[in-house]
């Protein structure tokens, strides 16, 4: 089952592994704001990657740190030479990076996810670069999240979600909260979470506000 409201982005992600498994690879990024579902879809693509087949590696950048170590990380994932490996860890050169890309565009149908690449500062997206580079007569893919472009492959921006399709995530709710909900969420789907709970409760405060209790959770009955 598909996220929902999101059958365009999971088209071109299924349409960016048909090129891929045909020896013609590239990158999407997918851009949106946090609560965006960014994480979700490339998890789906991730999914959908390993129903065609394809091994899957995945990673992400520790904010503060050297962007490059999630690409060293990856590479040992890939069982690479831990020489080359190691480069990448205590601060390449060109030859260094240049190995590297190579290696991480090689081999066949394969799905490498950097989530959230541009934590990893300008280090993770110059590499993610200089693989994209290789991509173009090979079977490998490259599905990043980002907040903003980065000007690598492929674009798809990620907007919020329509009422009807939010509620199909946030789940039963009075028409008026719905709205409320989407509304203060601008229709993210990990951010209408947030917004109904805060709705509920803000309505609850009010509820105790118009209503006395009795401090166990129970109305006060007033008499007279």
């Amino acid at each position: 089952m598909g996220l929902v409201g999101r059958s365009a982005e999971l088209a071109e992600l299924a349409a960016l592994l048909d090129r891929a498994a045909a020896g013609f690879g590239g990158v999407i990024t997918l851009v949106g704001t946090a609560g965006s579902g960014k994480s979700a879809l490339a998890a789906e693509a991730a999914a959908l990657a390993r129903d065609r087949g394809f091994e899957v590696v995945g990673g992400s950048p520790v904010r503060g740190r050297p962007g490059r170590l999630v690409w060293a990380g990856l590479l040992d994932d890939l069982g690479a030479d831990p020489e080359v490996t190691r480069a990448l860890f205590d601060g390449p050169g060109p030859l260094d990076t240049n190995m590297a890309a190579r290696l991480l565009a090689a081999g066949t149908r394969r799905l490498i996810v950097v989530d959230d690449v541009d934590a990893g500062g300008q280090e993770a997206v110059d590499m993610l670069a200089l693989v994209a580079a290789r991509l173009v007569t090979c079977s490998i893919a490259v599905v990043a999240t980002a907040a903003a472009s980065l000007g690598v492959g492929r674009d798809l921006k990620l907007c919020g979600l329509s009422e009807r399709d939010l509620a199909a995530i946030a789940g039963e709710m009075a028409a008026g909260q719905r709205h409320a909900v989407w509304v203060a969420s601008r229709g993210m789907p990990t951010v209408s979470e947030s917004a109904k709970t805060s709705l509920a409760q803000k309505l609850a405060a009010q509820a105790r506000t118009a209503w006395p209790w009795d401090g166990t959770g129970r109305p006060i009955r007033l008499i007279g």
